[in-house]
């Protein structure tokens, strides 16, 4: 009852895959023929499992259980090859038509065996070629549907791919990081499982096979150090997930769930860095926790180091820790108009080692975090984007002063980027600066609501001046000069009539 349940149970189990095994070998095939025959293969391959590892050959006469036996491994064989031979037919399997004949030969040497009597032999060959063969399709189906699942992740034009890329907020043309990663590792579990799996089915002795298996799991000595392979590839796995996760936690912060808050760019840019940073050194950490590293030893030699890093690397410290100082104290933000020595412009971006600022001429200049820290910096936006804009103006001597003001009080006030009645600054302010040589100077002071605009509002301001003083017959005066040229007495004259 046991074996029938068993068997029951695993075509069930095969009555829910075989359709995704149909689905994987027609992926993008129009007249697929191959998906029947992929069926019937998979539910005899876990049938026979069944029937290997049960005691179902117990209740048979030996007679029957060699006829049974003969008649599975013809149709197993007929199923196989019919497979390979619709395979072969398309582009992508071509190289499955040399594989024909050496698979039906190997698949004949064990029931022949047994029929002429080599019960040992067959005994080896049968369960070792029969489950290396099916061994070789589960890997087929896993290394598909991996790559499949992979593959929704890699930019391209397909549907799901969008939408999975799209729902990670990652963009159409970036790559997702790490995928390269998990595909070898992919690889790398398919392989061993696929050994492993061989070295049951050729019946190594049980004692070998945990002596293999140890030096994975328990590891092997290289000189003073132990290296547990298990270790170091789960330690990498959890490490490019980790940082995978850090990607796509950065692209959902700084595109959508910071973009709700009332935080403004340059603040949503440093909580994006610091969780960056943060869940990377994390990663980090528990990447050299599970490889099996003594953290004990890490800091001894972390502490020998220590002076070499004080004299070799003591730069790129101190830009480091700037790099964090900027982050959290935020005196300088991307999108600030700083001015930092002869650099002049709109800081873009603020890394660990380096702050990006582009000039006026759209040249990118990369300032140290120290020089940031230690120098005198300029920043026009450091608490607000409000700045001031000075208009000085000369009238001809003469004109009436309180006309002058009226008109220049009106020109600020009908410009919609000065600030009228904000209590945080003053109105906008007209004051008699003094006489000139030839000019009584004048000077419009007003507060602007956004200092990126200081100097197209300041031509504004020029050219409205200008209209209103036509209109009011103001004259603005120029300098003058009066220049005598002093003629030369015709005495001093030489005397050429010789």
């Amino acid at each position: 009852m046991v074996s029938a349940a068993a068997i029951l149970f695993v075509l069930a189990i095969s009555l829910l895959l075989a359709p995704f095994l149909e689905l994987l070998l027609c992926y993008d095939v129009d007249d697929c023929k191959a998906g029947l025959p992929a069926r019937i293969l998979f539910d005899l391959v876990l049938i026979g499992a069944v029937v290997y590892f049960s005691d179902i050959g117990n209740n048979l006469t030996p007679e029957a259980f060699q006829l049974l036996l003969a008649g599975y491994f013809l149709l197993v064989m007929l199923i196989s090859l019919w497979l390979l031979f619709l395979l072969s037919k398309r582009e992508s399997f071509h190289y499955l038509g040399t594989l024909k004949t050496p698979v039906a030969l190997a698949m004949l040497s064990g029931p022949i065996s047994m029929f002429i009597g080599y019960q040992s032999l067959s005994g080896l060959l049968i369960p070792g070629v029969y489950g290396t063969l099916a061994g070789l399709l589960i890997a087929w189906v896993l290394f598909t549907a991996g790559n499949l699942f992979f593959g929704l992740f890699e930019p391209g034009d397909e549907e799901a791919s969008s939408e999975v890329r799209e729902f990670l907020g990652y963009k159409d043309d970036e790559r997702v990081p790490g995928l390269w990663i998990g595909r070898l590792l992919m690889v790398v579990a398919i392989v061993s499982g696929l050994f492993y799996w061989s070295l049951v089915v050729w019946q190594i002795p049980s004692s070998q096979i945990k002596t293999i298996s140890s030096y994975f799991t328990d590891g092997f000595p290289v000189g003073a150090i132990s290296v547990v392979p298990g270790k170091i590839l789960s330690a990498i796995l959890a490490f490019f997930i980790l940082l995978t996760l850090a990607r796509w936690l950065k692209n959902q912060l700084s595109e959508r769930w910071l973009n709700k808050t009332r935080l403004d760019a340059g603040a949503r840019e440093s909580v994006v860095s610091l969780t960056t940073y943060t869940i990377v050194g994390l990663a980090l950490v528990l990447a050299l926790g599970m490889a099996g590293v003594d953290f004990q030893n890490v800091a001894i030699v972390a502490g020998a180091l220590s002076v070499g890093i004080g004299f070799g690397l003591q730069n790129i410290v101190n830009n480091f820790v700037s790099g964090l100082i900027l982050l959290f104290e935020r005196p300088v933000k991307p999108g600030d108009w700083v001015i930092v020595g002869s650099t002049e412009g709109y800081v873009k971006k603020i890394s660990i080692r380096y702050t990006l600022i582009q000039s006026f001429d759209r040249a990118d200049v990369l300032v140290p975090n120290s020089e940031l820290i230690s120098s005198q910096v300029t920043n026009w936006m450091h608490r607000d984007t409000m700045g001031r804009v000075i208009v000085p103006v000369g009238v001809a001597y003469g004109t009436d002063v309180n006309k002058v003001r009226e008109i220049l009080h009106q020109v600020a006030a009908d410009h919609p980027f000065v600030l009228m009645n904000d209590w945080r600054v003053p109105g906008p302010k007209v004051l008699f600066m003094g006489f000139g040589e030839s000019s009584l100077d004048f000077e419009l002071r007003c507060f602007i609501k956004d200092v990126d605009y200081r100097l197209s509002v300041r031509s504004d301001l020029l050219f409205a001046i200008d209209e209103k003083f036509r209109e009011e017959n103001i004259e603005i005066p120029f300098p003058q000069r009066v220049i005598h040229k002093a003629e030369a007495d015709s005495k001093d004259q030489p005397d050429n009539a010789d």
